[in-house]
């Protein structure tokens, strides 16, 4: 997990290893990263990796392809940097797709069923205003969805609680079954509310 690794823990290492790069083994994924908040730096692992011999694994044994290729779709949009982006990012960040390793999988290495969606505004709109728009773009896709695959199920992954919130009840207005999994305030708790 050296992705997550602080520029203080990278200064305890190269005292230990005695800055020769040599002695140091370390395994990390750039997609992995999640310890920003408490100093992690994707930047202190691409100084490690500049001065080491780097071996890149591209083979994913453990997720079916479907899922692999959702990640690969996913990351190209999250860290703006995609074989075809051509943009600005604040920080670009080389990533690698991966590919399924699992035999039944190899011949579907292909992106299926997965979408990823960048909803923007055609003018700047207040915070709640953006959530309604958000969501009834996103209201919109789904209802095309499954008019085009009715069986199917349809995944919605957020980011921050907060939005999700109004797509909600506009699922529930428009008589849309769905399972969520969201955090509720403390007073919302059912026992808590009958305390």
């Amino acid at each position: 997990e050296f992705q997550d690794t602080s520029r203080i823990q990278l200064d305890i290492i190269e005292h230990l290893i005695e800055r020769n790069y040599k002695k140091l083994f370390v395994v990390g994924d750039l997609k992995q990263a999640i310890y920003g908040f408490r100093g992690g730096e994707i930047a202190v692992f691409e100084h490690v990796i500049s001065r080491t011999e780097a071996l890149e694994i591209n083979s994913n044994y453990r997720s079916n392809s479907k899922i692999v290729n959702f990640n690969n779709l996913l990351f190209s949009h999250v860290l703006n940097l995609g074989l075809e982006y051509t943009g600005e990012a604040r920080r670009k960040i080389k990533i690698s797709n991966q590919f399924s390793g699992k035999e039944e999988d190899q011949a579907a290495n292909k992106t299926n069923g997965v979408y990823c969606l960048r909803i923007k505004a055609p003018v700047k709109l207040s915070s709640a205003v953006r959530r309604e728009y958000e969501a009834q773009v996103l209201i919109k896709k789904i209802l095309e969805i499954k008019e085009k695959f009715p069986g199917d199920s349809i995944a919605i992954l957020y980011q921050a609680l907060t939005p999700a919130a109004k797509l909600i009840e506009v699922l529930k207005d428009k008589k849309i079954s769905f399972r969520s999994q969201v955090k509720i305030n403390r007073s919302e708790e059912p026992i808590w509310a009958l305390l």
